[in-house]
């Protein structure tokens, strides 16, 4: 009986240890979406920054759609948005521009599939220049019937 025993707690050992393996082994494949949007499209919020892209409403009672991204700050010593962001070549990326990527969908379609993913790089071209930022981001929601002003060029630079 306490061979029986033995060999019972045996087996459970090796499939405890078998489900272990694969749970730490596993991981999720991380799909990153890098998309373009353009520099006048930045504005502060509350402790971050926000990046947004608008698109015209199909549903004729709405205008616009603004599809807002937070940026976070990743230190407390670093609170300018140029400071948050690191130098990109596009050529090693594959960016999306949400123009043209979520043209053919309807304002539901495009909320649903920005709120499944979970990583996003924003890309910007930096004014007057040929260098493009990226910025980590997760999408924070849809505002309707809002319009934003932009901000001007000297918040990239820190200024």
């Amino acid at each position: 009986m306490n061979v029986i025993r033995r060999n019972t707690i045996k087996k459970i050992g090796i499939v405890i240890g078998v489900v272990l393996l694969f749970s730490f082994t596993e991981q999720k494949e991380r799909k990153i979406k890098y998309l373009y949007i353009p520099s006048g499209y930045f504005m502060g919020a509350n402790l971050g920054w926000q990046a947004y892209f608008s698109m015209e409403n199909k549903i004729s009672k709405f205008q616009r759609d603004n599809y807002l991204f937070q940026i976070d700050p990743v230190d407390l010593d670093k609170t300018t948005l140029f400071d948050l962001g690191r130098f990109v070549n596009i050529d090693t990326i594959n960016m999306i521009d949400p123009y043209k990527y979520y043209s053919k969908k309807s304002s539901c379609e495009v909320h649903d599939e920005l709120s499944l993913d979970e990583e996003f790089m924003i890309v910007t071209q930096l004014p007057k220049s040929k260098k493009y930022m990226m910025w980590y981001s997760r999408y924070s929601g849809t505002v309707r019937r809002t319009v934003y002003t932009a901000m001007g060029t000297g918040f990239l630079y820190g200024k």
